[in-house]
């Protein structure tokens, strides 16, 4: 009976090991992208005050902003602001540009 037990635990054995588990790679879709968000419209003659910054999404879904940096913006063009410019935005415009936030 002892050796019946073992015989058919071997064979168990090896019949797991020769189990192939086979599937088909499931596609993982992301990209990288930059983008520009307007936070302040016409403060100049068509100039717009944003923020210019990357995002990493997930199956289309956004899941990490980074690298945000103020910009002036015209007709989809951006201009990176100079920190003599973001005073000049504080004191003439009124606009705080420490606040980078952009929704999600």
């Amino acid at each position: 009976m002892a050796v019946c037990k073992k015989i058919l635990a071997f064979g168990i054995l090896l019949f797991l090991f020769n189990l192939e588990v086979k599937c088909a790679p499931v596609p993982i879709i992301y990209s990288n992208g930059e983008k520009l968000y307007v936070i302040k419209e016409k403060i100049d003659d068509d100039l717009d005050y944003g923020v210019f910054y990357k995002q990493f999404q997930l199956f289309w879904i956004p899941i990490w902003n980074y690298d945000k940096k103020p910009v002036l913006i015209k007709n989809g063009i951006h201009w990176d602001l100079t920190y003599e410019g973001e005073l000049v935005l504080r004191r003439e415009y009124y606009i705080d540009t420490s606040d980078l936030s952009i929704p999600f």
